[in-house]
């Protein structure tokens, strides 16, 4: 009897280390999810020099990256959960076989073996799907590590699609620069024209009012030569004996005489538009040919309305071109103070601190102007590389010098 005793209890117990073999300790485990992490910390890690060489045009794929590491540690937490489950329900077997042996212990001479069988039967289901729970959890880990190196795959190829999508756009830009330039040219030459049409007309109406005055001046001067002639006969005749109605029609043709002289004498003062006109004149599209002159016509102005900021900034160009720089910055300061939406103040100041060789100072006063919406002096600094410039144009200046 206890021959056969011994032999049920090796037997169960053998069962039990069989069924326990058949699961991962908690190392192997602990190895597996190692090496998971060490996976996916390569991943990330790709993912990041992916994005710093890729810049804004990859940020999209970032976060899609993004979703994918969040998905993995959700899978790592599962994993984590499905690990403590399987050790529950480790625990819950040791107990059940424990929990058996005690009851077979205590039945072994009863009738319960059909109970017996059962409990065992369930033991042996709860194993089978332990293994089973493991193989799934192996499989859908491998088919994570698979979509893993597939998202990867994916987001290399679209950085490539999206580098020549770039390149060709580059290629693009560089071969409609020219256009560009020789549409700028065409606008200039417009422009000029426009300035020298302006002038031109300015110069006849100029000397149509010369001439205008001139006849004024021609009349007035008759006027006097024969008052003067009345005045010399009048003197020559003797002097009658003043009467009373004598001395008062003399009164009052002296008052006369005196009005008519002040009126004759009394010239009219030149206007700030007159002295603006006269400087303008000196004006040949590109500086001004009697830069001195025109500062000092300007300075007549400015004396008579001295806070005017086109008055400031043309007598600005001129002492530029007399050679007095200093000066110059100085009255293109004080019009962009009078003025701070006078752009091209701000384009004059600009490229005379260029000419002094003042990088930054010119360059924030082309930026001004730009903003202002003269941007003539920024395109041409950008494009030779003064102040920068698109990066394109950088890699492209060879193509469009």
């Amino acid at each position: 009897m206890s021959k056969q005793k011994t032999s049920k209890s090796s037997s169960s117990k053998s069962s039990a280390s069989a069924g326990s073999s058949s699961k991962l300790t908690k190392a192997e485990l602990e190895a597996i999810a190692l090496e998971f992490r060490e996976e996916l910390k390569k991943v990330a890690e790709g993912q990041k020099i992916f994005q710093e060489s890729s810049g804004q045009e990859l940020e999209a794929l970032k976060t899609g990256l993004g979703r994918l590491e969040q998905s993995l540690a959700d899978f790592d937490s599962r994993w984590n959960i499905n690990e403590k489950q399987l050790q529950t329900v480790g625990e819950m077997a040791v107990l059940g076989q424990q929990r058996l042996d005690k009851e077979l212990a205590v039945l072994e001479n009863r009738p319960w073996k059909k109970t017996v069988e059962e409990l065992r039967s369930a033991l042996k289901a709860s194993t089978q799907s332990i293994a089973g729970l493991e193989k799934s959890l192996r499989k859908e880990l491998g088919e994570l590590k698979k979509t893993a190196q597939g998202a990867a795959q994916n987001a290399s190829q679209d950085a490539t699609q999206r580098v020549a999508n770039l390149e060709s756009r580059m290629a693009e830009q560089a071969a409609n620069l020219l256009v560009d330039r020789e549409q700028d040219i065409l606008a200039l030459g417009s422009r000029v024209d426009a300035r020298l049409n302006a002038l031109k007309s300015a110069l006849e109406e100029r000397a149509a009012n010369e001439d205008e005055r001139l006849a004024v001046l021609e009349k007035e001067h008759a006027a006097l030569a024969d008052k003067l002639e009345e005045l010399c006969e009048a003197v020559q005749k003797p002097a009658p004996v003043p009467t009373p109605e004598g001395l008062a029609a003399s009164a009052s043709s002296k008052q006369a005489q005196e009005e008519s002289l002040s009126v004759v004498a009394a010239k009219p003062e030149k206007s700030v538009q007159d002295w603006l006109r006269q400087a303008r004149m000196l004006w040949n599209g590109q500086r001004y040919t009697n830069p001195q002159a025109a500062a000092d016509f300007l300075t007549r102005a400015l004396d008579i309305a001295p806070d005017n900021p086109e008055l400031l900034n043309e007598r600005g160009l001129a002492l530029a071109d007399a050679g007095f720089p200093d000066k110059a910055v100085t009255d293109f300061s004080k019009a962009i103070l009078q003025d701070a939406s006078l752009a091209s103040a701000f384009h004059n100041r600009g490229l005379l601190y260029m000419k002094m060789d003042k990088r930054d100072l010119a360059c924030r006063d082309f930026r001004s102007a730009a903003a202002l919406g003269d941007s003539r002096a920024l395109r041409m600094a950008q494009e030779t590389g003064y102040c920068g410039g698109s990066v394109f144009k950088k890699l492209f200046r060879g193509v469009i010098d």
